[in-house]
């Protein structure tokens, strides 16, 4: 798959109202010509994922690579970083598209952050104590209810050293506002 078609999955998935939806972008994507190999391979795993509420990927990445040395959180990008500009031409985010196993694992964590926050509060709540997390490693905070999701979450793990970038800093102030900020961030 190129970048246009994993694009065109990805503004299905955008626009899904619910997992269902999502599970009819994926099949689709399954019966194209376009998905070939290993896209093949891990979208259908991806799929099996969903349809068994039992998520193929990792949510939350245990030293992804070797220059992820932590615990990791990713989503797609620019379909969750409402605060974007120019970035969204050159993006480093997206070169991972060309590994299938992380274009799917980003997929399945954006639909999972709209679908189904248990799922990632199970993952969360399995990091080992006294662990670095780095979040939105990938991706950022879509809306104002996703920074809260997360200040809380990480509010009940303070043992947890959690930091990560971010351009959604409309979204994060508004947040400020609501809720008190947990005490093991780095800003």
């Amino acid at each position: 798959m190129n970048r246009q078609q994993c694009i065109k999955l990805c503004d299905k998935i955008d626009n899904s109202n619910n997992v269902k939806d999502c599970i009819n972008a994926i099949q689709s994507l399954l019966k194209s010509r376009d998905c070939k190999g290993y896209f093949r391979h891990y979208a259908k795993k991806l799929l099996n994922g969903l349809t068994s509420n039992n998520p193929f990927f990792a949510i939350i990445s245990k030293n992804g690579n070797s220059k992820l040395p932590f615990y990791c959180f990713s989503s797609l990008p620019i379909y969750s970083c409402p605060g974007m500009g120019i970035c969204e031409t050159y993006c480093y985010s997206l070169k991972a598209w060309r590994y299938p196993a992380a274009f799917f694992r980003q997929i399945q964590n954006f639909i999972l952050m709209r679908f189904d926050k248990e799922s990632i509060i199970k993952s969360f709540n399995s990091i080992k104590k006294n662990a670095s997390f780095r979040l939105y490693v990938d991706g950022d905070f879509s809306s104002q209810s996703d920074c809260v999701f997360w200040f809380n979450l990480l509010k009940t793990r303070a043992d947890i050293q959690t930091y990560g970038y971010s351009k959604s800093w409309d979204i994060i102030s508004v947040s400020y506002t609501h809720l008190t900020l947990p005490t093991n961030r780095e800003v």
